[in-house]
């Protein structure tokens, strides 16, 4: 699916949801006309549904989670809530046919967010999910100018 053809939100943009994901589950819903109308957090997947019904995103993009050997002592006794979450997006993403995409975590901390941006958003969840919907945007050239 084309952003051209793609399902809009309410004021007619194309719209991604960023997510990332945890115990608190930042999410922001970006256009690729470099707007930010709603962003917040969720406990874990409660409410995601509802996010999705609500916007129709054409895409969902979310930070991943892995397990790297020099954080794995830290993990002992870890129930992996990121990762539930992550199975929750995933099984959202197949029953209502949005495509879907990670992004390292690397990657959500060398991007600065646009200063409007920045300081309406105090959620640092949501601003990592902020973090991830620019670089999506910018992996995609999309929009043609950078939010």
């Amino acid at each position: 699916m084309s952003l051209e053809t793609s399902c809009k939100h309410p004021m007619g943009d194309p719209v991604i949801l960023s997510l990332d994901p945890g115990v608190t589950t930042g999410y922001v819903i970006a256009t690729r006309a470099g707007e930010y109308p709603e962003w917040g957090e969720l406990t874990m997947w409660a409410g995601l549904e509802e996010l999705i019904i609500k916007w129709q995103p054409e895409f969902i993009v979310y930070e991943a989670f892995t397990l790297y050997a020099s954080k794995a002592r830290q993990m002992i006794n870890s129930s992996f809530e990121a990762v539930q979450v992550i199975g929750v997006i995933m099984y959202l993403c197949e029953q209502r046919k949005i495509h879907v995409t990670y992004q390292p975590a690397l990657w959500d901390h060398r991007i600065k967010l646009p200063y409007a941006v920045s300081h309406a958003i105090h959620s640092e969840h949501a601003r990592s999910a902020a973090r991830h919907a620019v670089v999506y945007f910018r992996r995609h050239r999309l929009p043609k100018e950078a939010p």
